[in-house]
Order: C-alpha cells, then structure tokens, then sequence
C-alpha cells in the first residue's frame, strides 16, 4: 500500500494510493495525522492486502499536491544498519567487521527540515545564499532545482539566508521560504 498525506479542500488528508486515485482514511493535520500515517504503515505492514474503508470521495491523484509524510518530524534519526555497505565499505580499508556492530544500534541525527514532498517548495536560494556550490536532489526534483538557480539574485539569496539563521526553528525556515517562493 502506498500512503500519503495530501492538500485537500478542507485541509490536509491522509490515504492510500489505489490506481490514479486516492483513497481518503484520515485527518492527516498535526499529532491525528502524524498518528494515521503510522496506524496505517503499520497496518499495512501487518496485512500487505489491507484496503481500509474510505472517509470521504477518492480524489484524483493527478492535480493533488502531495505533501511530506510527517509534517515537520522534531527529529530524526537514521541508522546505519546495512551490514553490506559497512562490510564493503571496511574491507576496501583492510578492517573487518566490529562485533560490537551486531549489539549496538549506531544511528546519527538527520535534518528534519529536509523532509518534504514531491510539490514542496525546495530551499535553493536559502542553500546557495549559505555557500552551497553543489546540490543533491531526487531525479524528479531536477527541474525544481535548476529552475530555482536559474532565477537566483545571489545577494537577494543570501539576504534570504541571513533571515533563515534567524528563525527560531525548521518550521518557521520553511514558512519563510514559502512566503518567499515566486508564484
């Protein structure tokens, strides 16, 4: 089952993929929506067949802006946990495999503020206006990207990263990049 949270007349939704369609289940706003992607990864999880009745019309999937799974997630950790890539990665320096690897979950702290989804404004003008001379995107985020570099005024951006350092969290960054996304 593929989930996903999108923008929706009444606010923001949380369903299911079911051809070209999406099938709503759930209020997909703050905690209740964090709440209900996870009820039904977890469902789906357990019963891969699993269809859960609709709550409301389906919505076409074309024209619907989808948003990011976890609206603005407090934090995030990402382990390292493929043993492949580490034995790989260590035998190309001559080391073996640490045994303390197999017992210890070793995990490091991600940007939050890197979770979008596929329509979300992307923070080029913050990023280049911070130095950043590369860029690493999704393929389908390509043209977002050079379409975004494309019409930067380097002071302008780096007057828009001064105001990011400014902001007292990812959340309030991201607010100002969308006010300050041309329409």
């Amino acid at each position: 089952m593929r989930i996903c949270r999108y923008a929706a007349d009444g606010g923001v939704r949380v369903g299911y993929l079911d051809g070209e369609a999406i099938v709503p289940v759930a209020d997909g706003q703050g905690r209740a929506g964090l709440e209900a992607v996870l009820d039904l990864a977890m469902a789906a999880n357990d019963d891969p067949e699993l269809r859960p009745s609709p709550d409301g019309e389906p919505v076409q999937l074309a024209g619907t802006r989808l948003l990011a799974p976890v609206a603005e997630p407090p934090s995030i950790r990402d382990f390292y946990a493929f043993e492949q890539h580490v034995r790989t990665a260590r035998a190309r320096r001559g080391l073996e495999m640490p045994p303390d690897w197999y017992e210890l979950p070793v995990f490091y702290f991600a940007n939050p503020a890197a979770v979008l989804g596929p329509g979300d404004p992307v923070a080029v003008p913050v990023l280049v206006g911070l130095g950043a001379a590369e860029l690493s995107a999704s393929a389908p985020a390509l043209p977002l990207v050079k379409e975004a570099v494309r019409g930067l005024d380097l002071e302008a951006a780096r007057s828009l990263a001064r105001r990011a350092l400014e902001q007292e969290d990812a959340g309030a960054v991201r607010r100002l990049v969308l006010e300050t996304q041309p329409e």
